[in-house]
């Protein structure tokens, strides 16, 4: 298992998303600091019906990193995703979101991607504490930026994007799956 690989793994197993995800994050796949993003209090209509603080982990050519901790111990499933992506379509069109279930036991991260014909596409990994995710964790290690990548500054949109959409590729996920 590789370094970056091992790295995620322990943010993963910490115990405290809430702290590890910005660690993953800033420190492991070298994303900034969340800049002039603050927790946002955000009203999610049906199904969910309730009201959910939103709060910055990351952030990288101002696509965010987003942090919900989500009110059950079951992760939401895509009805409810679909309701919390189009409460914050207004404040963020694409961004990763990070769901921790209410008991800590499991995050689920979804990359909100606009398609070319203007819907926005929600693509999900989830992850549990204590249970083997190792397409996760690679999928993760996907998001990683190498310094010297960081060096003349902040990486386009487009670099930033493209590296999300090879991450959440469920085409290549399967296909690697089915390889092994």
């Amino acid at each position: 298992m590789s370094e970056t690989l091992r790295r995620i793994e322990a943010h993963l197993t910490s115990g405290n998303f809430a702290q590890s995800l910005t660690e993953l994050f800033c420190r492991t796949l070298y994303w900034g600091a969340p800049r002039g993003l603050t927790p946002r209090v955000l009203e999610v209509g049906a199904p969910v019906n309730a009201t959910l603080t939103i709060y910055p982990v990351a952030q990288l050519s101002g696509l965010p990193v987003l942090r919900v901790d989500w009110h059950e111990d079951r992760l939401p499933g895509i009805t409810a995703r679909r309701a919390v992506q189009k409460a914050l379509k207004p404040l963020h069109a694409e961004h990763l979101l990070c769901y921790i279930t209410r008991n800590g036991q499991q995050v689920a991260f979804t990359w909100a991607r606009q398609r070319p014909d203007g819907k926005t596409e929600l693509r999900t990994m989830p992850y549990e504490v204590g249970s083997p995710a190792r397409t996760t964790l690679e999928r993760l290690a996907e998001l990683a930026f190498r310094l010297d990548e960081l060096e003349s500054g902040e990486p386009s949109i487009t670099v930033v994007t493209d590296k999300l959409n090879r991450a959440f590729d469920v085409e290549a996920v399967t296909k690697r799956f089915f390889e092994d």
